[in-house]
């Protein structure tokens, strides 16, 4: 057993962490391909998605994934609209 500041650190602690990490890890690489669609970021997806296999996840889980990160990124991108509403005219100027 690991101790980690007076924490017990078990095998489960460990997987939820790595399965965790494993998932914002390919959300954001969602978020780039969708601001980059380049090959880069396609293959940098597709080796964070063999990562969550490997970790158990069937491919309709990193698909729903997948979907959950444009929505989000549609989110931020309503966000940002809402709180600049007049980024446009800035850029156009």
């Amino acid at each position: 057993m690991d101790y980690y500041r007076g924490r017990k650190i078990d095998k489960k602690f460990k997987e939820e962490v790595a399965k965790n990490s494993a998932i914002r890890g390919y959300k954001n690489a969602v978020k780039i391909f969708i601001y980059r669609q380049d090959l880069e970021a396609s293959l940098l997806c597709d080796e964070l998605a063999d990562n969550l296999s490997k970790l158990g996840f069937s491919l309709e889980e990193i698909e729903a994934l997948e979907l959950e990160a444009y929505d989000e990124r549609e989110k931020e991108l309503e966000k940002f609209d809402k709180e600049h509403p007049n980024w446009e005219q800035l850029i156009n100027a």
